[in-house]
């Protein structure tokens, strides 16, 4: 296939497109499991979405003259994938603003909550399990709790968590208070929080 180009903004707008259709499947399924399992993938493209927000805006702050000294190693930690998103929203903001997000409170400790639940859904860490039926004892099993105690809160939360830390990230940019709207709406293809818009429509653009 060849090279396909688009804005850097266009891939995000995608991206949170297929939460939005995510959170609307999960709350037109009536089935637990299915439930469940939508609640699951909302959860991992909500960090996604923000750990692709991080590498596409600030890879387009250090083309800025202001930030351009910062180019090469900014560049380099994108491009490795094993460089994590614990690092980026910790070092990122401060290399660039000198000032970081409040991770102790508010969207900050939202988002870490948020990280975390994703975490915890793929790295299971605990004991082996083993379970005791009628002298049937079955061994090696997982503590899959974490999973199973998903509840539309977690769903619900997401979306506004997503748009709240990028919001965040454009205030340590400077991004005056009356422009974040304008640039979630860029950066996401979000009217909600622009003033007059209907901020129940999940589809609205």
């Amino acid at each position: 296939m060849e090279k396909v180009l688009g804005s850097p903004q266009s891939i995000l707008w995608a991206y949170y497109n297929i939460l939005r259709i995510l959170i609307l499947d999960f709350h037109n399924t009536t089935d637990e499991s299915e439930k469940k399992e939508k609640a699951f993938l909302v959860i991992i493209v909500s960090v996604t979405i923000i750990e692709a927000f991080l590498n596409i805006y600030f890879f387009l702050l250090v083309s800025e003259e202001k930030y351009s000294h910062h180019m090469e190693h900014l560049k380099n930690e994108i491009k490795k994938t094993t460089f994590p998103l614990d690092k980026k929203v910790n070092q990122w903001p401060m290399l660039l603003f000198n000032k970081n997000v409040d991770f102790g409170s508010g969207v900050g400790q939202k988002f870490m909550n948020l990280k975390n639940l994703r975490n915890k859904l793929l790295h299971f860490q605990s004991d082996h399990n083993e379970l005791d039926i009628k002298n049937i004892k079955i061994t090696k099993l997982l503590d899959i709790t974490i999973y199973e105690e998903l509840a539309q809160y977690d769903v619900d939360s997401c979306q506004s968590i997503v748009l709240d830390f990028a919001s965040e990230i454009f205030r340590l940019a400077g991004i005056q208070e009356d422009k974040i709207p304008h640039f979630i709406h860029s950066w996401f293809g979000d009217l909600s929080r622009i003033k007059g818009k209907n901020a129940n429509n999940l589809f609205n653009k």
